[in-house]
């Protein structure tokens, strides 16, 4: 929801400066059509935005609301990581292997693999 403000705040701010711009210079299409072409374009790519966002979100809450990974287990996954579960935040799982390196994991790609819970 705070990216979709976002993107609804800079599409209203960019429509402004392109109005202005379109009715100072001659041989540019209607002030109104170029305005309307930006914000589009300002939308657009900020639903790509969230369309890349949104399934690590929808994963992350259900990793977390299933309840079958916590933060202190020991998992190993089918793409071979394996340590100690730190931290399930709304985007990634954060695990830390036996030499102490830290391994973030998107979500999309935790609730795609096959999870061993020891």
């Amino acid at each position: 929801m705070l990216i979709f403000s976002g993107v609804v705040v800079a599409a209203r701010i960019t429509g402004e400066p392109v109005s202005l711009y379109s009715r100072r210079v001659r041989g540019l299409p209607s002030s109104y059509l170029l305005p309307r072409v930006a914000q589009v374009a300002v939308v657009s790519t900020g639903m790509l935005v969230v369309l890349q966002t949104l399934p690590n979100l929808l994963s992350g809450v259900l990793i977390i609301a299933s309840g079958q990974v916590r933060p202190g287990e020991y998992i190993k996954l089918s793409s071979g990581e394996e340590g100690y579960v730190e931290d399930i935040n709304w985007r990634n799982t954060t695990i830390r292997a036996l030499p102490q390196n830290m391994v973030v994991v998107p979500n999309s790609t935790l609730s795609a693999s096959t999870i061993t819970n020891h």
